[in-house]
C-alpha cells in the first residue's frame, strides 16, 4: 500500500435519506478534488458495544459507503472491521471474500477487543492477521503509543502480516517517538523488516517511517 495521505470519512447514518447521502459523497468529492496528494480513503466501523461485548451499528456497511465514494472520486479505499465481532474465523474469512469480491475492497484496517475480559466470538488480532496473511490481503493495524508494552505488541502484529499502522488522533508526540523508537529497534535486534505508521493529527493523516 502506497499513499502520500490518508483521508478519513465516517460512514453516515442507516437513517439517512437518499437525498443526504447523495449530497454527502459530492460534498466529500468536492473537496477532495482540492486535496491532490490524497491516495487513499479510510473507512472506519462505527458501533457501539454493550457490556457484553455485543456491538450495534448505527451507520452505513463501510464497505457500502466505501464503494460509493469510490466510484464518485476514484480514489481507492481502505475498510476498517473490529475482528472480534465477526461470528469465528470462517466467518471473517467470508466478509474478507465478499468485501474484495463483492465491493472491490482490497486494503483493510483490522481492529482488535476492546477489552480483554471478555469471551468475543471472533479471532483475536493475531490470529485474523494471520488468516489474512494466508491469503495474501493487505492490512494494518491500530497503533496505540499510550498503550502499555505497545512496542512488542507492534512487533508480534508485523510478524503476523501486519504492512502498516494507523493511529488515534495524537496531541503529544512524546509517546509516539518513545514507542517508535523502541519497536525500529526491537526490529533491527530480529532482522525484521518495520511496517509504516500513519499517523493523525486532528483532520489530517500523514505518513512516518519507511
Amino acid at each position: 500500500m502506497s499513499s502520500d495521505i490518508i483521508f478519513e470519512v465516517i460512514p453516515y447514518s442507516k437513517t439517512a435519506s437518499g437525498a443526504h447521502c447523495q449530497k454527502f459523497v459530492e460534498r466529500v468529492a468536492g473537496v477532495l478534488d482540492e486535496m491532490k496528494h490524497v491516495g487513499m480513503l479510510n473507512i472506519p466501523e462505527i458501533l457501539e458495544e454493550n457490556h457484553m461485548g455485543q456491538p450495534y451499528y448505527r451507520n452505513i456497511d463501510s464497505r457500502e459507503f466505501g464503494a460509493r465514494l469510490r466510484e464518485k472520486c476514484k480514489k481507492n479505499i481502505m475498510v476498517n472491521t473490529v475482528v472480534v465481532h465477526h461470528q469465528n474465523k470462517d466467518k471473517f474469512m467470508e466478509w474478507l471474500d465478499e468485501s474484495r469480491n463483492s465491493y472491490g475492497i482490497k486494503n483493510f484496517v483490522f481492529v482488535g477487543a476492546k477489552t480483554d475480559y471478555i469471551n468475543y466470538p471472533g479471532p483475536r488480532i493475531i490470529e485474523a492477521n494471520s488468516i489474512a496473511n494466508k491469503n495474501k490481503i493487505i492490512f494494518g493495524n491500530i497503533f496505540i503509543p499510550q498503550r502499555d508494552n505497545e512496542a512488542e505488541r507492534l512487533v508480534a502484529k508485523t510478524v503476523s502480516g501486519c504492512s502498516f499502522f494507523t493511529s488515534q488522533v495524537l496531541f503529544e508526540p512524546e509517546s509516539l517517538i518513545k514507542v517508535a523508537g523502541e519497536y525500529s529497534a526491537k526490529c533491527s535486534a530480529r532482522g525484521i523488516e518495520p511496517a509504516k505508521f500513519f499517523l493523525s493529527f486532528l483532520d489530517d493523516l500523514v505518513i512516518f517511517g519507511n
